[in-house]
């Protein structure tokens, strides 16, 4: 993803301020159907770019946080990367045919809220604290391809001397229209099921859960590594396509331990997971995933 903004204070440094921006983001998704048992291979296998343009109005919240609300145009497309599947409709009598699924692209304006509440100690390496965000963002035009959609996130980090212990929580979804097949999250990937690949599951609802120990093994006050730690991890969660299946199940799961560094650019972390059904992923990230 690609974004750039200007924020221009309109009567003091740290008030109300107006952000014009523009973004482009490009996702390869695998999209599997609600019923399928796991393991099974994806229903299609989609590119799928969004492209906006928008002005926003954000009021900081102190140390608290911040809010903003805005409007956006946005342009989406998605590419079909295999051979198109198929659904069965039903003609009059007891007739049907097979027709295909065909990814379509649109542009619509949509009015968008979303907070940040960030009272971690750390960034990189949190011990106390708590995180929430979220976003609320509706369609404005009257197409039949309108989507409307939902998120909410949220980090809680406690410490016992060497020891700490967090935990996260993400569920999002459309609501007010039908099930739009714009697969808006993902699940897969370091810190987000970590025994499966990178963005490996998408959908147009998303539940996970995340329960992390970390050990910090050593401290430096000075050099490009400034502590190292050990950890490791469970997570629960799935995405789904249809709001009747949305939270139902099927869950998928994952455990993984890893060590890791916090230095001057970023924590690096190595690691390993694994998932029941013999998913396993050997990991290394630079940078944190929420």
């Amino acid at each position: 993803m690609l974004k750039t903004e200007l924020r221009q204070p309109l009567f003091s440094q740290d008030g109300l301020y107006l952000a014009p921006f523009a973004s482009i983001k490009r996702n390869l998704l695998d999209v599997y159907d609600d019923d399928q048992p796991d393991g099974a291979p994806p229903m299609m296998k989609l590119r799928q770019q969004e492209f906006r343009v928008g002005l926003n109005a954000g009021l900081p919240l102190g140390k608290l946080g911040e809010i903003r609300a805005g409007i956006a145009r946005v342009h989406t497309s998605s590419t079909l990367m295999t051979a198109a599947p198929t659904v069965m409709v039903s003609l009059d009598g007891d007739d049907s045919v097979s027709v295909p699924i065909a990814p379509d692209s649109s542009s619509e304006t949509v009015g968008r809220v979303e907070f940040e509440i960030d009272q971690l100690d750390d960034v990189l390496f949190p011990r106390h604290g708590y995180y929430v965000d979220g976003y609320a963002e509706m369609a404005l035009d009257q197409s039949e391809g309108r989507y409307n959609t939902a998120h909410i996130r949220a980090l809680w980090a406690e410490s016992f001397g060497r020891h700490s212990l967090n935990a996260a929580f993400e569920t999002g979804g459309q609501f007010g229209n039908k099930d739009v097949g714009r697969y808006t999250f993902d699940l897969g990937g370091f810190q987000h099921l970590a025994a499966y690949a990178q963005n490996q599951f998408s959908g147009n609802y998303v539940m996970y859960g995340r329960l992390t120990y970390l050990a910090q093994l050593k401290h430096f006050n000075s050099g490009p590594i400034r502590g190292t730690f050990a950890g490791a991890s469970l997570e629960a969660g799935n995405v789904w396509n249809s709001s009747s299946a949305f939270a139902r199940g099927p869950w998928r799961a994952s455990a993984s331990a890893f060590l890791g560094a916090t230095t001057s650019f970023g924590p690096v972390y190595l690691g390993v997971a694994m998932a029941p059904g013999g998913a396993r992923n050997v990991y290394f990230q630079l940078g944190n995933q929420f």
